[in-house]
């Protein structure tokens, strides 16, 4: 049974309740007035309970957390996840990024949340340094040069760097990440006979971005738009 008690040198009451182990815990309820107290006292041992049972899912434990705090008076808590915040960092960077630069956070985004898999739908602040690690790993081996690995880090870092003035995470998990040496390798140019085979083995569309590319000179993209 929870239990209330505060001490001589501390505004704060504190809630005395049997942990999943059987051990007797105290923990402070951060409330001054004791019917405040109770209530967060009562969630603490509410957990406990759940946990015992194995009933303690993801969503329970948000929950709880939630009715911790609005028992506190302080409100519901909006546990933001990483698909949730980073969906809404792409919208909101459409007002001051060019379409192109959008398309290419899209593409960032969207393997990032890929290669978190369930997670991407945990709360923000439990991704960590390792997650980061591996998606840039799997960015590499996937073939990619390293300066565009590079920039796809960069770009989970500067979405994080929001996520940290927000308060949403203690860390950004894409720090202390070192850049890939850039190992550029040299291109050469199509020779005429190469053309022609790629023109005879493109469908109609890809005809028109070879025949742009080669006697305008333009980059895929520009030939795309």
């Amino acid at each position: 049974m929870a239990s209330l008690w505060k001490r001589d040198n501390s505004k704060y009451w504190v809630c005395c309740f049997t942990g999943s182990n059987g051990e007797r815990l105290k923990r402070s309820t951060k409330q001054t007035q004791r019917s405040k107290a109770l209530k967060v006292c009562l969630e603490f041992e509410r957990a406990v309970f759940d946990s015992r049972s194995r009933r303690l899912t993801e969503a329970q434990a948000r929950k709880v957390v939630s009715d911790i705090s609005e028992s506190a008076g302080l409100g519901p808590v909006d546990l933001v996840t990483s698909r949730s915040f980073l969906e809404e960092w792409l919208e909101n960077k459409r007002t001051t990024k060019s379409d192109s630069t959008i398309r290419k956070y899209k593409a960032v985004v969207s393997g990032f949340l890929s290669s978190l898999g369930t997670s991407a739908d945990l709360p923000i602040s439990s991704i960590s340094h390792s997650d980061v690690l591996s998606y840039r790993n799997s960015e590499l081996k996937s073939g990619k040069a390293q300066s565009t690995v590079n920039w796809n880090v960069r770009t989970i870092r500067v979405a994080f760097k929001q996520a940290l003035r927000r308060g949403l995470v203690l860390v950004n998990p894409a720090d202390g990440i070192d850049s890939l040496p850039n190992r550029y390798q040299k291109r050469s140019t199509f020779t005429q006979e190469q053309l022609k085979l790629l023109y005879a083995a493109a469908d109609k569309e890809w005809k028109g971005m070879i025949l742009l590319g080669a006697i305008h000179g333009l980059r895929l993209g520009d030939a795309a738009a």
